[in-house]
């Protein structure tokens, strides 16, 4: 149990996830309760984000105040990547230096380095913030140097050293201190793991701007039928941004919805996403993970280098369906 130390959760969906884990290392936690704003229109979604200054900074005051009125001297936050955080952390630093600050890495991401891509960040960074006030874009994985960041394996220590020029010793493998409400749940659990049952972790495509909702319901819902025939039973967990998903699927008579992610993972012992950091949960309950990979879906191939397993959505699924 940790004295004096606070954990900051940027997102509304993130509440209960966070809130658990914060209880088991004993720390006190701010939820700032704010909404990403995602789009799948690049300058829509700048726009959203600039307008968005006064909500994101106000709560900069109140996270200050929660600081000095808890007496906090190391301060964790539950995402160091994403636009929120990017502004709030900088304030932060300026405004509160006596205090630790800690990143938990929160998301699985492309370990690739592009100068050309980070330019381009700053660029839009450096004018968001001198004409409007705020940083309209998230600074990436290991962009803002902190006074620690914990990942959740040594590929992300190496690449941040190597890549984000990070001291060594201030990045560090803790996959046990990030998911510590999980690994709790295992050690606490009466585990009943059919190899027959399969979890998918279903995702917000559309909504992560990474696919049109039609395309989004074609590759879940033959992915759902994929599982149905591979499995005995399947069972399906909504993301908490978007869990009116299931109401626009028709589903077989052997898949079920479960409510609580660690119930299908004490279930099954295989776990199925399109590249849900999910996955990296159903790792601490031993599950066998599977990155789900479609030419449709936006995203860098090198994630799946996190998961186990990795399958073609067009040459595996839609043939077996």
């Amino acid at each position: 149990m940790e004295k004096n130390s606070g954990l900051i959760v940027f997102e509304k969906a993130m509440n209960g996830r966070f809130e658990e884990m914060a209880a088991v290392h004993g720390l006190v936690v701010y939820k700032a309760d704010l909404q990403n704003n995602f789009s799948g229109n690049v300058l829509t979604n700048i726009l959203k984000r600039l307008a968005s200054k006064n909500v994101v900074l106000s709560k900069v005051y109140e996270i200050k105040c929660f600081i000095e009125s808890n007496k906090i001297q190391r301060l964790y936050f539950s995402s160091s990547e994403g636009y929120i955080s990017h502004n709030m952390i900088r304030q932060l630093q300026e405004q509160v230096p006596s205090v630790d600050f800690i990143g938990l890495q929160h998301g699985v991401f492309p370990l690739k380095y592009s100068k050309t891509k980070e330019f381009a960040r700053s660029f839009v960074n450096y004018f968001g913030k001198l004409f409007f006030g705020i940083y309209p874009i998230g600074a990436g994985f290991g962009g803002i140097h902190l006074d620690a960041y914990y990942v959740y394996s040594d590929r992300e220590r190496e690449f941040l050293i190597k890549n984000r020029k990070w001291e060594e010793n201030k990045v560090i493998p803790k996959l046990d201190f990030i998911k510590a409400e999980l690994l709790h749940k295992y050690q606490n659990s009466k585990l009943d793991q059919n190899p027959n049952t399969a979890l998918f972790l279903m995702q917000c495509l559309n909504l992560a701007g990474l696919t049109s909702l039609k395309e989004e319901k074609r590759l879940t819902e033959n992915t759902i039928n994929y599982l149905a025939k591979k499995y005995t039973r399947v069972l399906i967990k909504t993301h908490p941004a978007c869990n009116k998903q299931v109401s626009r699927l028709e589903l077989s008579e052997n898949v079920e919805i479960v409510e609580d992610m660690t119930e299908g993972f004490r279930q099954c012992k295989n776990a199925y996403s399109f590249f849900s950091t999910a996955l990296i949960d159903a790792k601490i309950f031993n599950l066998t993970t599977t990155g789900i990979y479609a030419d449709t879906i936006t995203v860098d191939k090198e994630i799946y280098e996190n998961f186990d397993l990795k399958i073609d959505f067009e040459d595996i699924i839609t043939n077996q369906i």
